[in-house]
């Protein structure tokens, strides 16, 4: 390889570009289901965040409230929150650490402890929605049979289940995840099509921005949850 670096008249020329660009193709490792799930199962994990009871809850009086007219709420508070899990990705990748120990590092310590705080009351407001919409959700599904401080208990003992499958491997806990999350998604689909919701209105909601003093309230419930 031409040294360039030392030689402060080198100029790089087309052909040298080409060159660099040139990938082996007998290096590049084939096609494989088992390396596409390893990046898959994390994905499977971090989308709970956005299918908890308590945002489906929210979404539902949104909808019943407002009707289609807070779609685009919904549609870009989704993809902020894809766009910060990408740069949150891309963070781990190229430093190999999160945010909170980045923010230890090169933060000072009141600001840190400032940080960790927020973060904390932040996760509070985030798992009481989660919490209560788990616990209406198993009131509704036990017709009325058990009441909604049953729930919570229940609620509370699926985390430390959930935290003792993780002993057995995060993969198993991944596979759990998307057995879950596949049954939901076959759901909402069926009730989707049993549905067959206007979609003229539908694509009015996802691009017309309507907003009035009466779903100003679920507009922000949409948005903190998502």
């Amino acid at each position: 390889m031409k040294n360039f670096h030392s030689n402060p008249n080198y100029q790089i020329s087309a052909a040298d570009i080409e060159a660099s660009e040139i990938i082996d193709r007998s290096a590049v490792p084939p096609f494989s289901w088992k390396k596409l799930w390893q990046f898959t199962g994390p994905g499977f994990l971090m989308s709970i965040a956005f299918l908890d009871p308590g945002n489906l809850e929210g979404d539902l009086q949104a909808g019943a409230i407002a009707g289609y007219s807070l779609l685009w709420l919904l549609m870009w508070a989704t993809l902020m929150g894809l766009l910060i899990q990408l740069l949150s990705a891309r963070l781990g990748v190229a430093t190999g650490r999160h945010m909170a120990e980045l923010c230890r590092d090169y933060y000072p310590r009141p600001a840190t402890l400032l940080l960790w705080f927020t973060a904390e009351v932040a996760l509070i407001g985030a798992d009481i929605q989660e919490v209560i919409g788990s616990a209406i959700a198993i009131n509704i599904l036990s017709k009325r049979v058990l009441p909604l401080w049953a729930g919570v208990l229940i609620t509370a003992s699926d985390c430390f289940v959930f935290l003792f499958l993780e002993n057995y491997g995060v993969r198993k806990l991944e596979t759990v995840f998307a057995f879950l999350i596949t049954t939901m998604a076959l759901s909402f689909a069926y009730m989707f099509a049993d549905t067959m919701p206007s979609k003229k209105e539908l694509v009015m909601g996802l691009l017309l921005p309507r907003l009035s003093s009466k779903t100003i309230k679920k507009a922000t419930g949409l948005w903190v949850a998502s």
